[in-house]
């Protein structure tokens, strides 16, 4: 399926200038999304469905019958197929299976500076930056020189970023590097341009450790999810 890439929810709101006051109306936790999958378990959520803010590639699927066309965003994060419907009252509309990948190390420079003992990861292409616990994330941000939190962004020198070092998420025993070119978000709004870290933290239990690799990793390696033998492979993208 060919993929578009348009203007994201987020850049519109903040062209009209109503994303502030959306942020604090919809706060999001990502963490209960992904709880049950953490710990090897296959349980029903509830997703608000606001945390679509940053996605910006769709497709076009048909469905039925004659076929009906449909504008839709691929979520790896989730099972669910959604499309407008009045008839699905099922409790398998909330249904949230995904498959979770150990995560050995995060390295900068050679340096582990996150998952020493290991922590779990999900490939998710239904989130739009990397996302881990906050205090390895705050090491991370420290590393690439990002500024102090403003809104809901960590905020980096737009030039700086050729010499940002690359973070390298170790899966399998393999290196990921994910360059500054990758994991810095550039921006324009009213004519002034700005750049953002590509890495969040998320509320977390002290005793969980999950990440989520989104689309900031995903546009650097090719993700294959093979269902079939309940596992995912990886291969740099072209």
């Amino acid at each position: 399926v060919k993929l578009f890439k348009g203007k994201s929810v987020r850049d519109v709101l903040e062209e009209r200038g109503l994303l502030e006051e959306f942020l604090k109306e919809h706060k999001d936790n990502l963490y209960s999304r992904f709880r049950g999958a953490s710990k090897g378990q296959s349980l029903g959520s509830t997703d608000s469905l606001v945390n679509y803010l940053d996605l910006s590639y769709t497709g076009t699927i048909s469905v039925g019958t004659p076929p009906q066309s449909f504008i839709v965003i691929f979520d790896t994060g989730s099972s669910n197929f959604w499309v407008p419907s009045v008839y699905c009252s099922s409790y398998a509309c909330s249904h949230l299976t995904m498959n979770v990948l150990l995560l050995p190390s995060v390295k900068i420079n050679g340096q582990v500076v996150a998952c020493q003992s290991g922590c779990q990861a999900v490939v998710d292409s239904g989130t739009s930056v990397i996302v881990g616990p906050t205090a390895p994330i705050q090491k991370i941000l420290r590393a690439i020189g990002a500024g102090p939190l403003n809104g809901p962004w960590y905020y980096v020198s737009c030039n700086s970023v050729s010499s940002m070092p690359d973070v390298t998420f170790v899966i399998n025993g393999i290196d990921y590097p994910v360059s500054s070119s990758a994991y810095v978000l550039k921006r324009t709004s009213n004519g002034k341009h700005y750049c953002m870290s590509g890495f969040d933290n998320m509320a977390l239990p002290t005793t969980e450790k999950l990440w989520v690799l989104g689309d900031v990793f995903i546009g650097v390696y090719y993700s294959i999810f093979d269902r079939g033998n309940n596992q995912v492979g990886f291969a740099k993208a072209a």
